[in-house]
């Protein structure tokens, strides 16, 4: 299961891949597409489940995905994102696909953790990829937890936190 999470009004991130993500599941008739959180929209016979987004069954959609996507155009708004996704899904063991836009590019190492993707059918490869080696997605997901455990979790924030509050109390 290839899937998203997000907002409604991010819906239109996932239309504007749509063409690529189409044709990973035409060249795997079994991929199956799960958006937690989009208003649903004309997917062209391609399985997809809409899902509305809650609190309480965020992670435990997540943990239900194989590979985690996070589209973005490339203006000034998303290069301000955060790549909180990306970091969702790797803690979730997750490979992710990404568009190589904000943090995004700092965030998931491409070939490690994941893969950026741009075009329709760079989108329409890393997805035929991972979706065809279980072994490629769960290295990709064992070296994203690791990296989602050493560079965003409680444990390793709190101490910067911690310092960057002394400074500024300094």
């Amino acid at each position: 299961m290839i899937g998203w999470i997000g907002t409604p009004r991010n819906t239109s991130y996932l239309q504007a891949i749509w063409p690529g993500l189409a044709e990973a599941a035409r060249r795997n008739p079994a991929l199956r597409y799960c958006f937690v959180g989009a208003e649903p929209f004309e997917t062209e016979g391609v399985p997809v489940e809409f899902r509305p987004w809650t609190l309480a069954g965020e992670i435990t959609d997540i943990q239900g995905f194989d590979i985690g996507i996070m589209p973005l155009p490339d203006d000034p708004q998303t290069r301000g994102k955060c790549g909180f996704k990306i970091i969702e899904y790797m803690a979730c063991g997750l490979p992710a696909v990404a568009s190589p836009v904000g943090a995004n590019r700092e965030v998931l190492r491409h070939g490690e953790t994941g893969l950026l993707a741009t075009t329709p059918e760079e989108w329409a490869e890393a997805l035929h990829l991972l979706a065809g080696d279980a072994a490629l997605r769960r290295a990709m997901g064992e070296a994203g937890r690791a990296r989602a455990v050493a560079g965003y979790s409680l444990a390793a924030m709190t101490p910067r936190f911690i310092a960057t509050i002394e400074a500024a109390a300094g």
